[in-house]
């Protein structure tokens, strides 16, 4: 959940002060009207078609949420597979009601990590709104997230932290051969990713994340095996110089782009 302009952000900071008002901004039916409409939820899906995928491509979803990347991803792909992780139960079920309209699409009730076994969910609750889209298993990052740079009037006595325990497995053990996946775990991305080396490795899929830095973590486990960080402006890629500028990174191997320099 970020804000590009000051009208959005200023619209979200007042619904974040009334009790439900996160669930009146962002319910599944605004995705399906984007979908509808043919429009991803986020810019950076319309690069997907630029890639040198396949007709019908295996794009696997980490950390489905509600199922709005879904949706953006069969806006671009509409004969794709999709395979979607989601541990949360509480939106697990909402996610899942997307199997009746795209046959194609599997729902996993598990996330992702780079061992085997459970791990502590945390989701942050401002004034009684419970944000599954910021969830982490990271509880720091659950946490900070929301703050007075972000919330008008922020108050951190409305603020709380959720958590349940949920089960984690390896990409490297669904036997999966994706061309492309989506992160989106707040900020433990590298997990996903040392849990996947192997099929990273052998498929070479595009991978698409939230602001992964030079030299982070995430960045630095593909990045020996000809990576390359990448942003998407509307129009073409151009490759990551310092501190992100969007929403959306792109990790790329050289393979599937032969346009770079």
């Amino acid at each position: 959940m970020v804000f590009k302009d000051f009208a959005t952000r200023f619209a979200v900071m007042m619904v974040l002060r009334l009790p439900r008002g996160y669930d009146l901004l962002t319910p599944q039916w605004r995705y399906t009207l984007l979908y509808w409409m043919h429009r991803p939820h986020e810019h950076d899906f319309r690069a997907l078609p630029l890639l040198k995928f396949s007709n019908r491509p295996l794009l696997v979803d980490v950390g489905g949420n509600i199922g709005q990347s879904v949706l953006s991803l069969y806006t671009v792909f509409p004969a794709a597979t999709v395979v979607s992780f989601e541990p949360n139960p509480t939106v697990f079920r909402k996610l899942q009601r997307l199997t009746k309209k795209f046959p194609q699409l599997t729902v996993i009730p598990n996330g992702l990590s780079d061992q085997t076994g459970e791990a502590e969910l945390f989701v942050p609750s401002y004034n009684g709104n419970i944000l599954t889209g910021l969830a982490s298993f990271d509880y720091e990052s659950a946490k900070s997230w929301l703050s007075s740079d972000r919330v008008l009037q922020f108050d951190p006595m409305k603020l709380t932290v959720l958590s349940k325990r949920l089960p984690l497995i390896r990409l490297d053990d669904c036997g999966l051969q994706p061309d492309f996946i989506k992160i989106d775990v707040q900020g433990l991305e590298y997990r996903v990713l040392a849990g996947g080396l192997e099929t990273i490795r052998t498929y070479r899929p595009v991978i698409m994340a939230e602001t992964i830095r030079c030299g982070s973590d995430a960045h630095k486990i593909v990045e020996p095996l000809d990576y390359r960080l990448m942003e998407f402006d509307g129009r073409s890629f151009a490759e990551v110089q310092g501190e992100p500028r969007r929403l959306n990174q792109f990790l790329i191997p050289a393979e599937r782009l032969p346009n770079l320099p």
